[in-house]
């Protein structure tokens, strides 16, 4: 069981700017921004300082500056009061509220403070709410507290259909159709980043580039990727993970990207295994 403020770093994946989330989390999060860009012409950004995952202790931090032991004669709104070890714990004037310790879902790395949204029912509110409701992300939570800000993913994105898989295919390995299709997603993923980058005029790999990175994955997994990715062995499936990372990031290197190409590899391996997953569950 993942403990709140303690997401170990395989379920992670940088989202920029030194922020991270959870594996699916981060996935959604670049569709977003990715769709809102090619929609509506502006760029998502999170709010400064720990908009994404935070720690146990980034989290006792930000609650020790919002409140204290002390009653504020500058806020009489009982709703605001805490408790945490044992005391209650008043919010100080005229600061935001905050998740009392190992409570926020930014512990579980499925949050993220959006900046610059203008505040409830703003035009770039609303467009960005348009785009987050299509991957699970919504301000419920958010606008509970008064925070335009504070978006979560509250659901994962799953097949519309959900069919019962045939008993045979339990015992099934993956065939080359499954291995190609997998190939397909995990091109797909290196491409969005990198057509990102490109339309921001930053470096990206070439063509020859990306054949290179596709023929190391496409080999690992002709070579492993077979039933043990789908058995429900979270070892199996975190050795598959490593894997692709592994042979990701050498590609990068060997092929000059170095370290100017922000690729997340762990988001690719675990777009991977869902896809992997429910193709096994008959969605596909």
């Amino acid at each position: 069981m993942v403990t709140n403020g303690a997401l170990p770093a395989s379920l992670r994946a940088s989202v920029g700017g030194g922020l991270q989330l959870e594996l699916g989390a981060a996935l959604t999060w670049q569709r977003i921004v990715a769709d809102v860009e090619r929609e509506y012409g502006w760029t998502p950004t999170p709010s400064p300082g720990a908009s994404g995952y935070r720690t146990l202790a980034q989290q006792e931090t930000l609650f020790q500056q919002r409140y204290s032991t002390i009653f504020s004669e500058g806020d009489r709104n009982l709703a605001h009061a805490k408790t945490w070890q044992g005391k209650t714990w008043w919010l100080r004037p005229g600061v935001a509220p905050a998740a009392t310790p190992g409570t926020s879902n930014h512990g579980y790395g499925k949050a993220m403070d959006v900046g610059y949204l203008g505040g409830f029912g703003t035009t770039r509110y609303n467009q960005f709410k348009t785009v987050a409701a299509r991957y699970g992300w919504d301000n419920v939570e958010g606008k509970s507290i008064n925070e335009p800000w504070h978006w979560v993913q509250t659901r994962a994105v799953t097949a519309p259909t959900d069919p019962t898989p045939p008993t045979s295919e339990a015992d099934m390995p993956l065939n080359q159709a499954d291995l190609e299709a997998i190939d397909r997603i995990v091109v797909d993923r290196v491409n969005l980043i990198l057509n990102q980058r490109e339309a921001r005029g930053l470096a990206v790999l070439t063509q020859a580039d990306k054949e290179a990175v596709d023929k190391l994955i496409v080999d690992r997994l002709n070579q492993r990727l077979t039933q043990p990715i789908l058995s429900g062995q979270q070892q199996d499936k975190e050795t598959i993970d490593r894997l692709i990372t592994d042979r990701l990031a050498q590609a990068l290197e060997a092929h000059g990207a170095g370290g100017t190409v922000t690729v997340d590899p762990v988001a690719i391996a675990k777009a991977v295994n869902d896809d992997a997953k429910k193709r096994r569950e008959g969605w596909s």
